[in-house]
């Protein structure tokens, strides 16, 4: 007897109460920030980069203090995109 699994990605969304995002603030020093802390967990489950989820700067520099956005892309059993600030 065969048996075919499917399974569906779960959409990764922020409005929805299992999913929370965060990124650590970074300190103004003058130099341009590559390694974002960035955390995404469904639930109490973290997930993992680049396995789950990667993520991307929506800016090619982030040098000068302010306000930046980063693009996340669910992988694997995680599907969708969400822009964060």
């Amino acid at each position: 007897m065969n048996v075919t699994l499917t399974i569906d990605p779960k959409p990764i969304d922020p409005s929805s109460a299992d999913f929370t995002i965060t990124v650590d603030d970074e300190t103004y020093d003058g130099t341009n920030h590559d390694s974002l802390n960035v955390v995404v967990k469904d639930g109490n489950n973290t997930l993992t980069n680049p396995t789950d989820y990667t993520w991307d700067k929506v800016e090619t520099t982030t040098i000068d203090a302010g306000t930046y956005n980063i693009t996340i892309t669910g992988h694997g059993n995680y599907s969708g995109t969400v822009n964060k600030e």
